[in-house]
Parts: structure tokens; C-alpha cells; sequence
């Protein structure tokens, strides 16, 4: 569970790496290369788990566009 919702591991552990990084965010190749996975996927995923954490009040949010990735308070 993940901002009080069930997530996939994958999902889950996405979350968890971009929460840990901080306001900094953490890049978008890290989390490929991290979870052996494109950039692609990892947009598709965090815009997922985006979805699923809408009434949650926080959002994944891209940092340096193109870059990474860090978690926001809406």
C-alpha cells in the first residue's frame, strides 16, 4: 500500500524511490536502469500510479522536464 492505495510491486517500488529522493527528484534513467525497464515504461507507469493516487493528495511530478521525477503535495 502506497498513499493508502494496493499498488504492483513495480508501481510500488517506483513510488518508493521517487518518495526517497526527495525534492531533488531522481532521474528517469536511474529508475529504468534501477528497475531494468525503458524510460517509456517508467512514463507509463508513474502516469498510472498518478491515476490511482489522485484522491490522495499527492502527485508524482517531472522535475527538469525530460529529466526525473519527484513527489508533490497537489
Amino acid at each position: 500500500m502506497r498513499a493508502g492505495v494496493r499498488m504492483t510491486t513495480a508501481k510500488a517500488r517506483i513510488f518508493d524511490l521517487v518518495k526517497l529522493s526527495g525534492e531533488e527528484g531522481i532521474p528517469a534513467a536511474a529508475l529504468a536502469q534501477t528497475l531494468n525497464v525503458s524510460p517509456e515504461t517508467i512514463k507509463a507507469h508513474v502516469w498510472q500510479i498518478n491515476e490511482m493516487i489522485a484522491d490522495s493528495g499527492w502527485i508524482i511530478k517531472p522535475t527538469v522536464p525530460r529529466y526525473g521525477y519527484s513527489l508533490k503535495k497537489r
